[in-house]
């Protein structure tokens, strides 16, 4: 009997015979070819450009750029902070390849459209310079950020004026101009009568001496003599009408106390605020309205206002006069049953709004005068 036992030390080859691709006289391997091409396509892509890019590049179409500073109103020499957001808007995650220039930049102009700053190539800001290229999902945001820090002793970068802020991100095109205001330093101190201390920040000149602070937390108070007769004419313990009863202890007390101390709101006769009360939408619409600068018609009814609606008028007089378009689903699990959800949506990226354990935002439920003022300030600072 002839057995056939292979030898254990003979090579032998599982796979099978590679095959090979005969290119004129030469044999090639097909994974060699392969490589080759993969290679060359990560070279090409190296290459690209945002203009080339698998991507729609449309302002307010598949991608959307937008600002938003710090404060629109502030002192000569105060630091100011700068974003811009790059959203893709569209349903599909896009390839995004920079190469060379800054990501993101801006300018400040006067009124008449004079570059005020940057005035020299150094000073130009640059946000993420040289290449770099990344996946930008549905709905994702990319921020940039920039400050402007003015030095002690040194002549502030903005004078006393008014001007205008644009953003660039680069292949993107133009944000939406920003308008600020830079205003002269007030007093550092006080007379008699006048507010110090607390939101001021003020020390009352010298010989008189900060009194009758109000309840709130870091409250104002009233500058006066040491041998003045004031005497307080409130429960508040101030002798301005700008604390209440009812607001000592509240969570948003500190934006009550803002915004009566700016002379935007004022509470009711018998000394309280009322904070959780609903607010009518007549009173939502004067205050929403006189802060924002935009008009907007007077309900001719006295009804109160759902947090829905409220945040979709903000939206219009703060941000832009349109719909937003949906980034994404809404965050919120009862978001999607009101016909106010993309604005919802809106409000939450632009982090006017959080997210709580439950993932709910109670769209049904009355805005409360707290609430109102909070959701204004917040809008206030996002425009």
């Amino acid at each position: 009997m002839n057995l056939n036992i292979n030898n254990p030390f003979q090579k032998t080859n599982p796979v099978g015979k590679v095959k090979l691709l005969k290119i004129g006289k030469l044999r090639i391997s097909l994974a060699v070819i392969l490589t080759i091409v993969a290679i060359g396509l990560v070279l090409f892509l190296s290459t690209v450009s945002i203009s080339d890019a698998d991507a729609n590049y449309v302002k307010n179409g598949d991608f959307r750029i937008g600002m938003a500073v710090s404060s629109t109103r502030m002192f000569e020499g105060d630091n100011f902070n700068l974003t811009l957001f790059l959203t893709n808007t569209s349903k599909q995650t896009q390839f995004v390849v920079f190469q060379g220039a800054c990501q993101a930049t801006y300018q400040i102009r006067a009124l008449n459209g004079e570059v005020v700053f940057p005035v020299s190539l150094e000073q130009t800001p640059c946000n993420n310079a040289g290449y770099e290229e990344f996946l930008i999902y549905p709905g994702q945001v990319k921020r940039y950020y920039f400050s402007i820090v003015n030095r002690p002793g040194v002549s502030p970068t903005l004078p006393v004026g008014k001007y205008q802020i644009v953003g660039t991100v680069e292949g993107f095109g133009q944000t939406d101009i920003r308008n600020i205001e830079i205003l002269p330093r007030p007093k550092v101190t006080v007379s008699e009568g006048a507010l110090c201390e607390g939101l001021t920040g003020k020390r009352c000149d010298k010989g008189l001496e900060c009194r009758f602070r109000g309840g709130f937390p870091g409250g104002a108070g009233m500058c006066f003599a040491p041998d003045s007769d004031f005497k307080p004419v409130n429960r508040c313990r101030s002798g301005l009408n700008n604390c209440f009863n009812d607001a000592f202890e509240h969570p948003n007390a500190d934006t009550i106390e803002r915004f009566i101390v700016m002379g935007r709101v004022s509470g009711f006769e018998d000394g309280n605020f009322r904070p959780d009360e609903a607010i009518r939408r007549s009173d939502f619409y004067i205050l929403a309205s006189r802060i924002s600068g935009n008009p907007i018609k007077n309900p001719a009814n006295e009804e109160f206002i759902n947090r829905d609606e409220a945040l979709a008028i903000l939206y219009h007089l703060f941000i832009r006069d349109e719909e937003p378009r949906k980034l994404s689903d809404s965050p919120f699990s009862d978001g999607i049953y009101s016909k106010y959800t993309n604005y919802i949506t809106a409000a939450y990226e632009l982090g006017v709004i959080h997210i709580n354990e439950e993932r709910r935002f109670y769209p049904n439920e009355q805005l409360t005068r707290a609430h109102a003022l909070v959701l204004i300030e917040r809008f206030e600072r996002v425009r």
